[in-house]
């Protein structure tokens, strides 16, 4: 079993005693938490915090409740009240990690680790722990599985990949983020890991669930799983946002119906760069999402769901300044998804992938666009009714010396200067009529949806 540490650790109650007990408590989550999947090598596999990531935006949103530091001077130091603010600081999770790794190393806890196999993964190195008399704990360095990654994420397949190595048919990834299962569908038809079956094991004590990652991977086929990081990274995920009121089950259709949108998603990735037709397939992928597949620009698919006055300003597609950004921070994150098999590789560093980065201090921030999202009139809301051609100053957008726009509810106007055509309206929507093929992910979270692209 393949397990996200600190994930395990986010669900455990507040502790109430010492770090040397906490220490106790996660090895027993780790082991018996599902007695029924009893195993004979664990992997407790983490994430680095590095000082500069693109989860920073989503871990802001962590540490809204406010961040306490706390330093681990000794195991018998009593564990902070304040847990939650604790563990919204990725340096207390650092030292936490290191802390409760040496501990287990202690003969303190050979009785639970006799006859087993603990994989133990703290910064970029990893150590296997075992006892075969349950009185003393060994050590062994594992080289093999020094890893440079900064998310346990893609993290978890390279443990997964190293256990089939080893001769394990069946591997089971504990994580409660639909990020892993995507990755894990992509990865389960790659070559090192067909010869085994992939299972995603997450929700509660209570609710839990067994998805089959394999099956879903043969079901699918090459083309779709090929396809689904940069389809996953483009329509939202932990550090891309999402397209408003488009959730993953109505992106998802689009993507099993269009060979060429799939052909688009295959290329997200790939390089570290974006080609400019990879941004057109990605453009006419939205326009598509939005019902206006008759339109070959976002811009124009977006002028004309506002002029139809249907949609919510907030609920337009986004610019096509705003998608080219988009689309960058897609590539990137699905660029480190297709090489999660990949113990080291070089990441390019975020800035101008969507990002910017500041030195002094160092702080990494989302570039949303370079250019406003809608003319100068539209931003103020200005807006005019006239019934006289819009000719004096009686009507308000000639007083502010600038032309009406569709918004106005003129009449015979002559201070605009429209140039769309909106009458085309035969090749709006995407037809989705016949039989709806089953949506072979339905764990995808549509409440990723509420993060949307501007």
């Amino acid at each position: 079993m393949v397990l996200d540490g600190m994930a395990v650790i986010q669900s455990l109650p507040c502790p109430k005693g010492t770090f040397k007990d906490f220490a106790f408590t996660v090895l027993r989550a780790v082991l018996y938490a599902h007695p029924q999947e009893q195993s004979s090598r664990y992997d407790f596999v983490v994430d680095q915090y590095w000082d500069l990531s693109i989860k920073d935006a989503e871990r802001a949103k962590r540490t809204s409740c406010g961040v306490v530091v706390t330093r681990i001077a000794r195991s018998s130091q009593l564990c902070p009240k304040q847990w939650k603010k604790f563990l919204s600081s990725g340096q207390n999770k650092t030292a936490l990690l290191y802390f409760v790794a040496e501990e287990w190393r202690s003969d303190n806890f050979a009785g639970l680790l006799k006859d087993i196999q603990l994989y133990v993964c703290y910064g970029s190195i990893c150590n296997v722990l075992t006892s075969t008399d349950g009185q003393q704990v060994y050590q062994t360095d594992v080289p093999e599985l020094t890893c440079t990654h900064e998310e346990a994420d893609t993290r978890l397949f390279v443990h997964a990949q190293h256990a089939v190595q080893a001769g394990i048919s069946t591997i089971i990834i504990k994580s409660p983020d639909t990020d892993v299962a995507v990755i894990g569908i992509h990865v389960a038809a790659l070559q090192p890991l067909q010869k085994a079956e992939l299972i995603w094991l997450t929700g509660t004590k209570e609710r839990t669930r067994y998805v089959n990652l394999s099956t879903i991977a043969r079901q699918l086929g090459h083309d779709i799983t090929d396809a689904l990081p940069g389809y996953h990274a483009f329509t939202g995920c932990d550090s891309t946002s999402a397209f408003a009121g488009k959730g993953k089950k109505s992106s998802f259709r689009l993507l099993l119906h269009s060979a060429s949108m799939q052909a688009v998603m295959r290329q997200l990735g790939v390089l570290h760069s974006c080609s400019q037709d990879t941004h057109k397939g990605c453009e006419l992928f939205v326009c598509s999402l939005y019902g206006q597949s008759g339109c070959t620009s976002v811009n124009d698919a977006r002028y004309k769901i506002f002029c139809q006055k249907s949609s919510e300003g907030h609920k337009l597609p986004p610019t096509a300044n705003a998608l080219y950004y988009h689309t960058l921070r897609a590539n990137y994150q699905a660029h480190i998804w297709r090489r999660s098999l990949i113990p080291h590789f070089a990441v390019p560093e975020p800035d101008g992938h969507g990002w910017t980065v500041t030195r002094d201090p160092p702080s990494l921030s989302i570039k949303w666009a370079s250019q406003p999202p809608a003319p100068h009139a539209i931003l103020q809301l200005l807006h005019c009714n006239c019934k006289t051609g819009c000719i004096t100053a009686l009507c308000s957008c000639v007083k502010s010396s600038m032309q009406c726009t569709d918004a106005c509810g003129c009449k015979d106007c002559n201070n605009s200067d429209k140039t769309v055509d909106l009458d085309n309206d035969s090749e709006d929507g995407y037809d989705f009529d016949g039989d709806e093929t089953d949506n072979v992910i339905e764990s995808a979270d549509e409440s990723d949806a509420e993060s949307r692209v501007p």
